[in-house]
């Protein structure tokens, strides 16, 4: 999930023990205290992953993870004077890490922090520069 205004989903796979390919698609909805109207983007987020180490214990397996990934938006912005839709690429980087529990191997939750430059291509709406997103993942082999 992306922000308390959207959601989202994301596909990944990994190409060996550390590098991995991750497409991720999200959809926020924005409104402002300073401009009327509704910001509405949708984002795909083609990502490659790299997998930095992982730790093995009896309960647990944890593998942080980097990477960076192109976002393809299209910005609409509905209100008092409907403008012209934005489309634009931005580029991002992140961090994180994945959790696996030994009775559980198929399930992982993860954290991951993220930052983008910020685009403002409407008067009134700002975008987040930095993300934070909690998700679980299902692994199907």
């Amino acid at each position: 999930m992306p922000s308390r205004h959207g959601f989202g989903a994301t596909g990944r796979a990994w190409h060996d023990e550390r590098l991995g390919l991750e497409v991720r698609f999200t959809r926020e909805a924005l409104t402002s205290h300073t401009a009327a109207g509704r910001l509405t983007a949708i984002e795909l987020e083609p990502r490659i992953v790299y997998a930095l180490f992982d730790h093995v214990s009896d309960y647990i397996w944890v593998r942080p993870y980097v990477g960076s990934g192109l976002i393809f938006s299209h910005r609409t912005f509905t209100g008092t004077s409907d403008a012209a839709p934005n489309n634009g690429v931005g580029v991002r980087l992140f961090g994180g890490g994945e959790l696996t529990f030994a009775g559980l191997t198929r399930f992982a939750l993860s954290a991951e922090a993220g930052y983008r430059p910020s685009s403002t291509p409407f008067p009134g709406f700002v975008t987040d520069r930095v993300s934070l997103s909690v998700a679980g993942h299902w692994y199907v082999k």
